[in-house]
């Protein structure tokens, strides 16, 4: 990137602050909309990689759980 890019980028920028400022508002409230979506309906993959990280976990806590019996 040139000089002269980075000097045009800022100048956009302070001329369109709250024109830049609304669409990153807007940015973020979209994907905090689209998580919330897809926490409540979440893809199969992702389904079954949360049941996975919950077997592993039972499995870790029943070794440690046996290991400080011993």
């Amino acid at each position: 990137m040139s000089l002269e890019q980075v000097y045009a980028t800022i100048l956009y920028y302070l001329h369109e602050q709250e024109k830049i400022t609304n669409y990153l508002t807007e940015w973020i409230e979209h994907g905090e909309r689209m998580r919330e979506i897809q926490k409540q309906n979440p893809p199969p993959v992702a389904e079954k990689l949360r049941k996975l990280r919950q077997q592993r976990k039972a499995i870790k806590q029943a070794n440690e759980s046996e290991i400080s019996l011993r």
